[in-house]
C-alpha cells in the first residue's frame, strides 16, 4: 500500500478527528510504502518539534519508492487528463500505478477518478475500497 502524505500528517496530529482511525489503520501489520515526494512534503510540513519527530519516526519505518522516469512520465500523462490535478498527487498516483499498489489517502476525491488505481480511505467507516476510474 502506498500512503499519501496526508495519512502520515493526520497520524501525527492528535487534534485531528480522523487521528484514531488513521492510527488504527497504520497499526495493522501490512507493508506500507511512500513515494520519495512524500519525504519532501512530510518533512516540510510545519509543526512543533514533537510532531515532526513522530512524522520522521513513522516515515523511517516505510518503504520508499523513487521518482524515476517511468513515474514522472505517468504523472505527466495523468496531470494532462484532469484540469486542476495537483502535481504532487499525480506523482503519488503514478508511483502507486508503477508498483501496482493501492493509494491510502484521507483525500480520496483527488485519486478516485484515475482508472486502474485502487483508493482506500483509512478515515472512512468500514474502509470501502472503491474501484479506480469512478467519478
Amino acid at each position: 500500500m502506498l500512503l499519501d502524505t496526508n495519512v502520515l500528517i493526520i497520524a501525527a496530529q492528535r487534534s485531528d478527528e480522523r487521528h484514531p482511525a488513521v492510527r488504527a489503520f497504520l497499526d495493522r501489520d501490512l507493508p506500507f510504502s511512500v513515494s520519495s515526494l512524500t519525504r519532501v512534503e512530510l518533512l516540510g510540513w510545519p509543526g512543533d518539534p514533537a510532531v515532526l519527530a513522530l512524522r520522521e519516526a513513522l516515515y523511517d519505518a516505510l518503504i520508499e519508492w523513487p521518482l524515476d522516469a517511468n513515474v514522472i512520465a505517468r504523472a505527466t500523462t495523468l496531470r494532462r487528463q484532469r484540469r486542476g490535478a495537483r502535481t504532487a498527487d499525480m506523482l503519488i498516483a503514478a508511483t502507486a500505478l508503477a508498483h501496482d499498489l493501492p493509494v491510502v489517502t484521507c483525500n480520496p476525491r483527488d485519486f478516485r477518478w484515475i482508472e486502474g488505481l485502487a483508493v482506500l480511505d483509512p478515515s472512512e467507516r468500514g474502509m470501502r475500497t472503491p474501484s479506480g476510474g469512478s467519478r
